[in-house]
C-alpha cells in the first residue's frame, strides 16, 4: 500500500485527490525521488531493487532508531540504562517484524526519538527567571529553542503517522508540571505558558507547511479531510483487546519488566521525594498512547507499537541498570534480560517462516503482473498489492474491510457501472474477494469479459489474453498463461 503511493507521488499524483489514501504522506514523498530514479515499472528487476532499497530504508531508521536510544539511555542513567534499552527493544517481536516493513511509522521513530532525547536532557535544567529584565538575561531565548528544536522534531515524526499525535498530551502535561515546579515563588504566565506553547508551535510548522504545499495545490481541504477528519469519523472499530492478547503471549519478560521499572520509578518519587522528570516525560509519553490505543483509535496494528516501544524499554533499560548496580551481579541480571525476551526470541523463526513464504506467492504473481502488461496498463485489486507498481483503475487502490465503510453506495454504483459499460477498462482485475463483493453481478461480468489466471490470482482482460496467446503459441481455449518462467523460456526460443 504505502510503496503503491510512493510509486503514484513519483509519478507526479497528488494524494488525497489523484488517489485515496487517509495517511499523512511524507514518507511518500520522501521516497518517491527513489521511486523515480529506480523506475520499478519497467521490469522485475527495478522492481525488487527497489524493494529492497525501501526494506533497507526502513532496518537503517530501525538501527539508528536504537542508537538514539542508546544515547538517550546513557544521557539518563548511564551506558548500562541505555544498552539494556536497546537490548530489550530488540527483543520484542512487535519492534522486530514493523521494522523491516515499508512503513512511515518506522521513519517516525527517528524523529520524535530525537525530540524526547532533546526535550528530556532540558528538563533536568532550571527555568530561566523571565521576570529579570532582557538585557541580563542574553541567553534566555537559547534556553528555550530546545523546546521549538523538539517540537519540530515531533512535528516531523506527526507528518509521516498521525500516530505520533498520542504521544503529544504527555510532553504537554509534563511541561506544564515542570514549568509549574522550577518557576520562580511567584511565577509569571510567560513562566508557565512559554514552555508548552513553544513546543507546540514547533510541533505544529511540518504540519502546517505540508498543508501550505497542498493549499498551493488547490488541495488543502482534501488534505485536512483525508488526514484527519475522515480518521475521526472512521466508521469500522476493532477492539484493540487480540492485539494486546498477542503482545502479552510473547513479549511477556518485556511487559513484567517494564511494569516493575514503572511500580520502582513511582516509588522512588512518593517515598523517596525523588522526581524525576525523565521518567515522568516517559510514563506520561506512553500513559497518552496507550489510551489513545485503548479509547480512540478505531483500529491498530503491530506498527502502532512503534510509538511507545522505545520509551517502554527506556523505562526497563534503567530498572535493569539500576538492579545491577545494586546487585552488582552481571549473571543475575543477564539471566533476567534473557528469561524477559526468551518467549518472544522463541516467536520469531515461525514468523521469518511464513513471511518468505508469503513474500515468494506474492512475488510470483508480481512478476506476472511486470510481465504481462504494460506500465500504462490499469489493475483493479482489493487487498494483494501485486500491482504495486501499475496504475490503479479506481480512485481507491487498495480495499482492506474497512474502507468500503466510507465509500457511499452512489459512489460504489457508478465506478461499477462504468467498468461494465467498458468506460473504465482495467487490463487486469485482481481476484480480490472485496472486489466482488462490493457488486454481486461484478463476478459473472469479469468471467465473460477477462480470463483468470491462476498462477497470478488475477483475471486479464480478454483482447489481452488473446494478445499474450497469440504471442506464445497458444490457443484461445486455454485456461491460464504460461508461468514467468515457462514465458522466459519461450522469449528465449
Amino acid at each position: 500500500m504505502h510503496l503503491h503511493n510512493v510509486w503514484m507521488v513519483g509519478k507526479h499524483l497528488l494524494p488525497y485527490v489523484d488517489y485515496f489514501d487517509h495517511h499523512a504522506c511524507a514518507y511518500h514523498f520522501t521516497m518517491a525521488p527513489f521511486s523515480s530514479l529506480f523506475q520499478p515499472e519497467l521490469n522485475q528487476w527495478n522492481a525488487v531493487a527497489f524493494l529492497s532499497f525501501a526494506r533497507g530504508v526502513s532496518g537503517l531508521a530501525g538501527i539508528f532508531s536504537v542508537v538514539l536510544l542508546v544515547k538517550c539511555g546513557h544521557a539518563w542513567n548511564g551506558i548500562r540504562c541505555g544498552l539494556f534499552a536497546a537490548a530489550f527493544l530488540l527483543g520484542n517481536t512487535f519492534f522486530l517484524r514493523s521494522s523491516i516493513e515499508t512503513r512511515p511509522d518506522v521513519l517516525a521513530m527517528p524523529f520524535w526519538l530525537t525530540g524526547f532525547g532533546l526535550l528530556a536532557s532540558h528538563l533536568r535544567l532550571p527555568q530561566v527567571d523571565v521576570s529579570v529584565a532582557p538585557e541580563n538575561r542574553p541567553l534566555n531565548a537559547l534556553r528555550w529553542m530546545p523546546f521549538a528544536v523538539s517540537g519540530v522534531l515531533f512535528g516531523l515524526g506527526i507528518v509521516f503517522t498521525q500516530k505520533i499525535l498520542f504521544l503529544l498530551p504527555g510532553v504537554i502535561v509534563t511541561l506544564v508540571l515542570w514549568a509549574m515546579a522550577s518557576a520562580s515563588p511567584q511565577p509569571s504566565r510567560v513562566q508557565l505558558v512559554h514552555p508548552c506553547a513553544t513546543f507546540l508551535a514547533g510541533a505544529a510548522l511540518p504540519a502546517v507547511v505540508l498543508w501550505a504545499y497542498f493549499c498551493l495545490q488547490g488541495a488543502g481541504t482534501q488534505f485536512i479531510d483525508k488526514v484527519l477528519l475522515i480518521n475521526a469519523r472512521w466508521t469500522y472499530h476493532a477492539s484493540p483487546a487480540t492485539l494486546i492478547q498477542l503482545f502479552l503471549r510473547e513479549n511477556l519478560g518485556f511487559t513484567v519488566v517494564t511494569g516493575l521499572a514503572i511500580i520502582a520509578g513511582l516509588r522512588t518519587m512518593t517515598v523517596k521525594r525523588e522526581l524525576d522528570w525523565i521518567f515522568v516525560l516517559a510514563l506520561l509519553m506512553a500513559g497518552g498512547w496507550s489510551v489513545g490505543l485503548c479509547v480512540v483509535i478505531p483500529v491498530s496494528g503491530q506498527q502502532f507499537y512503534l510509538a511507545s516501544l522505545p520509551l517502554a524499554a527506556l523505562l526497563a533499560g534503567k530498572f535493569m541498570a539500576e538492579l545491577l548496580a545494586w546487585g552488582r551481579n552481571w549473571l543475575v541480571v543477564m539471566s533476567i534480560w534473557l528469561v524477559a525476551i526468551s518467549a518472544s526470541v522463541s516467536t520469531l523463526p515461525r514468523y521469518f517462516h511464513n513471511l518468505r513464504a508469503r513474500d515468494s506467492s506474492n512475488f510470483a504473481a508480481t512478476i506476472w503482473m511486470m510481465e504481462n502488461t504494460n506500465p500504462t496498463d490499469t489493475v483493479l485489486d482489493g487487498w494483494t498489492g501485486i500491482g504495486v507498481f501499475r496504475p490503479q483503475a479506481w480512485y481507491y487502490g487498495y480495499l482492506h474491510h474497512e474502507i468500503p465503510l466510507m465509500i457511499s453506495e452512489v459512489e460504489v454504483r457508478k465506478f461499477y457501472d462504468d467498468v461494465m459499460a467498458f468506460r473504465v477498462k482495467p487490463t487486469v482485475i485482481v481476484d480480490d474477494g472485496m472486489i466482488f463483493a462490493l457488486e454481486p453481478l461484478f463476478f459473472q461480468w469479469v468471467q465473460t469479459n477477462y480470463v483468470h489466471v491462476p498462477e497470478a490470482r488475477a483475471y486479464l482482460r480478454r483482447d489481452r489474453y488473446n494478445s499474450q496467446a497469440s504471442r506464445l503459441g497458444q490457443t484461445e481455449s486455454q485456461t491460464s498463461l504460461p508461468s514467468p518462467s515457462k514465458q522466459t523460456e519461450v522469449r528465449d526460443k
